[in-house]
């Protein structure tokens, strides 16, 4: 691994052979579409979608049917402060989807991988 781009991800090996118990952690993400920002936070969870904002409590709302980003203006206001901080140390999002033209050689998760020569077109 390179120094300089550190993993945010974290091993669960300890958690799963029970000798460390869950810990809290926040989840951030965006998704292209609609312009959709999201990050949740224990049980808050924080949205943006298409100029829209929302902030559901998922413990008492698991289906998010419930907008409180009016009850509970500080809790909304931190999370997207935090969603603005994490966005700001990550890649810029690409303006457009990929074209997916790169070879297998090409792709994080295709590291070593060589794609096969095309086959000839048979000769007559």
């Amino acid at each position: 691994m390179d120094p300089a781009y550190p993993p945010d991800g974290e091993s669960l090996m300890l958690i799963l052979a029970e000798r460390a118990a869950p810990h809290p952690r926040k989840l951030y993400w965006r998704f292209m579409a609609g312009g959709q920002r999201a990050m949740r936070d224990g049980d808050w969870k924080y949205l943006r979608i298409a100029g829209n904002e929302f902030l559901f409590d998922l413990a008492k709302d698991p289906r998010e049917r419930a907008n409180l980003k009016d009850r509970h203006k500080d809790v909304l206001d931190r999370l997207k402060a935090d969603w603005e901080a994490w966005n700001s140390a990550m890649l810029p999002e690409r303006s457009r989807p990929s074209a997916y033209s790169n070879p297998g050689s090409g792709l994080a998760d295709h590291y070593g991988v060589t794609n096969p020569r095309p086959a000839e077109a048979p000769t007559r």
